[in-house]
C-alpha cells in the first residue's frame, strides 16, 4: 500500500522545473511529504519509525533530498542526517494534524473551544500570567489545522535555512522572519 500511494502521488504531481536554489527544493520536497500525511494520514506512523517499509518508492522519497544535499557539498552521512531532520520535522508537526483528526471523529470539543477555554481556566488561576506567547495562542483563534499550518511555515522556513541559507538576493518574506 506505501508503494502503491508513494508512487501514486509522484506520478499524479504535475512535472514542474527544478527549483534554481536547493533550499526551494527542499521546501517543495518537505512540503509533498506534508501534503502526503495530510491526505493520508495513516501513512504517517508507518514511515515516522525506525524502520519504514524498504520498498522503492521510499528510497526514491529519501533519494530526492539526500540527492539535492549532496549538490550542495554535504557528506553522504550527513545528508541523510540533514534528510532525517528535515523529515523528522514535517513528521512531528503531522502528527499534530493526524491527533486533531482523531478528536474530530472521537468527538472532542472543537479546537477552538478547548484553546478558549483553556486559557480562561489558565488565566483565572493565574497561570497565564506574563506568558505572552499564550495570549498570542489564543488571540489567534481558529481551527487546529489553520494553526498547525501556521507553525509549519514558520518552523520550515528556518530549518531550511539552516540547511542551506538563503542566497544574498533569497529572502524569507513570511511574517516573524528577519
Amino acid at each position: 500500500m506505501v508503494e502503491h500511494v508513494l508512487t501514486d502521488s509522484h506520478r499524479r504531481r504535475a512535472p514542474q522545473p527544478e527549483p534554481a536554489h536547493p533550499r526551494d527544493a527542499l521546501e517543495r520536497l518537505a512540503r509533498d511529504e506534508w501534503a502526503l500525511y495530510r491526505r493520508y494520514p495513516w501513512l504517517l506512523p508507518v514511515l515516522a519509525t525506525t524502520r519504514p517499509p524498504i520498498v522503492p518508492a521510499v528510497m526514491a522519497l529519501v533519494d530526492r533530498t539526500v540527492a539535492v544535499l549532496l549538490r550542495v557539498g554535504y557528506t553522504p552521512e550527513d545528508a541523510f542526517a540533514a534528510y532525517l531532520t528535515l523529515s523528522g520535522y514535517v513528521q512531528g508537526l503531522a502528527l499534530l494534524h493526524v491527533a486533531e483528526r482523531a478528536e474530530q471523529h472521537a468527538g472532542a470539543a472543537t479546537w477552538d473551544t478547548w484553546r478558549s477555554t483553556t486559557h480562561a481556566r489558565l488565566a483565572r488561576t493565574r497561570h497565564a500570567h506574563d506568558r505572552a506567547w499564550l495570549v498570542v495562542v489564543d488571540s489567534q483563534g481558529g481551527d487546529a489545522n489553520a494553526a498547525v499550518d501556521r507553525w509549519f511555515d514558520f518552523g520550515l522556513a528556518r530549518l531550511l535555512d539552516g540547511l542551506i541559507p538563503p542566497t544574498d538576493g533569497q529572502t524569507d518574506q513570511r511574517p516573524g522572519s528577519s
